[in-house]
């Protein structure tokens, strides 16, 4: 469900990652929820002791460790997982199921209408029984599970200020992320929009709670009934209806970020967000839990709170091999980490085992 969509940087920080933006976060809601994260009494997460599933290369991706530009996807009883190693042609979109075995070959790098020419993807997802594929030219290509092409279309940016950057499901159409550009450092743009199911922009989302300027970085993730964006802390909720509402705030140690209203303001924001060191990525927000990954000096930690009791832990992540990226799937949660041959997914079954 996330993100994720230019090149992916193999550490825990930027599984998460949809572009160079900043938002306007400012908590317009008296209920709003604030959450601080204890971190006098952390422990130890060895990644490489988790349950876990060995992936299968498959056919011609043997040198292809580490060269996951997308998270994987799951549904039903399988996972879509797209590998990029563009300077070699091998650019593939694939399905696995879930014990690991490779299935099929969705599409992959050439020059046909049907496949990834330049061999290079930005997404991919699942829609009414169909896979989508979103490429670097802006293209839509849609297939069966099964790998036969169904369709082409194309996504057009909405104004000439924005790129989009990536597009996912949500309600009856589609949410896109944008990266603004601007020479006016005192404007704030949009940074959400709305298309339509045939991939018409409709109405930019969140213009009056959520905007951006050139500076600093904004965090998008969560989908199935609802998308959550965060900065700085804040994490906003976009619903089925494309309505953004506050969700809550993230502090560490009683120490809250400040609202801002200006540029000046935002500028002096991210230089603290700097100086602490400590990067908010791979948020998860479901019914009971609150779930994220931060690098401060120079580790990964994974924090974890329960939203009802308030309860926290933070732990510092280990592997013996570099971590490609996480995934999540309600409450459960997937460590995908360089293996023998490809890849593995480490499993955690339910994240608030890490409470007890």
């Amino acid at each position: 469900m996330r993100n994720i969509f230019l090149t992916f940087v193999v550490t825990l920080i930027g599984m998460s990652t949809l572009g160079v933006t900043s938002t306007n976060a400012q908590a317009k809601s008296n209920k709003l929820m604030s959450i601080d994260i204890k971190t006098d009494n952390i422990e130890t997460l060895d990644i490489d002791n988790l349950p876990k599933i060995k992936f299968d290369p498959g056919e011609d991706m043997k040198n292809l460790v580490g060269y996951m530009p997308t998270p994987p996807y799951p549904f039903g009883d399988k996972f879509l997982i797209g590998s990029d190693l563009a300077q070699a042609g091998l650019n593939k979109i694939m399905v696995y199921n879930r014990k690991g075995e490779y299935v099929n070959t969705i599409t992959q790098t050439g020059n046909a209408q049907y496949e990834l020419s330049g061999g290079t993807h930005r997404n991919v997802w699942v829609k009414d029984g169909y896979i989508y594929v979103l490429d670097s030219r802006l293209r839509i290509l849609k297939f069966t599970p099964e790998g036969k092409f169904v369709a082409e279309y194309e996504i057009k940016k909405p104004s000439e200020k924005s790129s989009l950057l990536n597009i996912d499901p949500l309600g009856d159409g589609y949410l896109a992320q944008l990266a603004t550009i601007t020479d006016n450092e005192d404007e704030f743009l949009p940074i959400l929009a709305r298309y339509d199911k045939n991939f018409k922009f409709v109405e930019y989302v969140g213009e009056d709670v959520i905007k951006t300027s050139l500076w600093g970085t904004c965090f998008y993730f969560t989908f199935g009934n609802s998308a959550n964006l965060e900065q700085f802390g804040y994490i906003y909720n976009i619903d089925s209806k494309f309505k953004v509402t506050n969700a809550l705030k993230i502090g560490f140690d009683g120490m809250f970020y400040d609202e801002f209203s200006t540029v000046a303001e935002e500028k002096a924001l991210i230089n603290r967000a700097k100086s602490e060191g400590r990067y908010i990525r791979n948020i998860n927000l479901t019914k009971n839990y609150l779930t994220f990954t931060y690098r401060h000096k120079r580790k990964d930690y994974l924090a974890v709170c329960n939203l009802k009791s308030g309860k926290s832990k933070v732990y510092n992540t280990q592997s013996s091999s570099v971590v490609l990226g996480i995934l999540y799937e309600g409450d459960k949660m997937y460590f995908f980490n360089e293996g023998d041959d490809w890849t593995n997914m480490c499993i955690i079954e339910n994240v608030g085992d890490l409470l007890k």
